[in-house]
Parts: C-alpha cells; structure tokens; sequence
C-alpha cells in the first residue's frame, strides 16, 4: 500500500479512468477543515464520476458526482471541490485506489478544505 501525488497536468486522466473503473462503486464522501471539522457528505453511494475543470473560470474545480442515474430513479449529488490544490491517492498493494484526499481552499476564508472519496 502507498500514497502518491498525482501531478496537476495528469488530474483530468487519471480521474477519467477512476470515472471509469470505479463507476457505480460505493464511496463514502467526507469534508475535513480545521474551520469547521470533520462532516460526511455522503455514506455508501454509488460513485458516477470525477472530473477535473482545467479551463476557464472553474480552473482546478474538481467535482465528485454521486447516486442513481436509472431512468426512474435519477437522484445525485454533486460535490465541488473549489480552488484544487494537491489530489493525492492512497491505493492498496495492487494499485486499486482506497481513498483520493482533494484538497483544496474555501474561497470565502481561505481555509484549508480535504475532500475525501473512500471506495468501501
């Protein structure tokens, strides 16, 4: 098992191929702030993307969608993690992701915000 940084320029195809690999994968979703602490956003739901901003006003947004996409069941949640800083990915021995830490800052404070993506 090993942490890693995932280099700002690979962002957008690494987190195509988590989209990918992962999609439907239960997640659990947590924020961590020494502004407001520890808080969890979503427990046990079904992962259907990841996706880096690179252009534009939403430069280094990275947004975590997750739910039911079904036709007759289209209830999500997309979380965004503004102002990007370091996207850091523990994986197991094999190298399957455990858990992507997504750090970033509010805008409003400055403060530091983790956005954390546990695959259960």
């Amino acid at each position: 098992m090993g942490t890693r940084v995932i280099p700002t320029d690979q962002w957008m195809g690494y987190l195509n191929s988590i989209s990918t690999i992962k999609r439907k994968a239960d997640v659990r979703v947590e924020l961590k702030s020494d502004e407001f602490g520890e808080k969890v956003i979503a427990e046990r739901a079904p992962l259907l993307a990841v996706m880096s901003e690179q252009k534009g006003s939403e430069a280094c947004a990275v947004d975590i969608e997750i739910g039911n996409q079904d036709v007759d069941n289209a209830d999500r949640l997309t979380h965004s993690v503004i102002c990007t800083s370091k996207l850091q990915v523990e994986e197991d021995e094999s190298g399957d992701p455990r858990k992507i830490d997504i750090i970033g800052e509010d805008p409003r404070t400055h403060a530091k915000v983790t956005t954390v993506v546990r695959f259960l």
